[in-house]
């Protein structure tokens, strides 16, 4: 994972010795941040990939394609055998 330096910036002083910051900057910028305009949620997504996300996508549409392939040989294909033989 690269190295990310983050600076916090903008204090907001929430009470009874409690702050939190409003802004957070990093180098190099690899995230973004995306807020949802009706709630105003807001959280930040990762711009990279890395080996573990690609395994896990991997997998996934290894786990489609058989699936797929079953569907078509096991529903698709006998009835279109059946549909030719009447």
């Amino acid at each position: 994972m690269p190295n990310i330096n983050c600076q916090f910036n903008t204090p907001v002083d929430l009470g009874d010795g409690d702050w939190e910051y409003s802004q957070m900057e990093c180098d190099p910028v690899i995230l973004q941040l995306v807020g949802n305009e009706t709630t105003e949620a807001e959280f930040y997504l990762q711009k990279t990939i890395n080996y573990g996300d690609i395994l896990i996508i991997g997998f996934l549409m290894i786990f489609l394609a058989f699936g797929i392939l079953k569907f078509i040989t096991d529903f698709l294909i006998p009835k279109l055998v059946n549909f030719r033989r009447k």
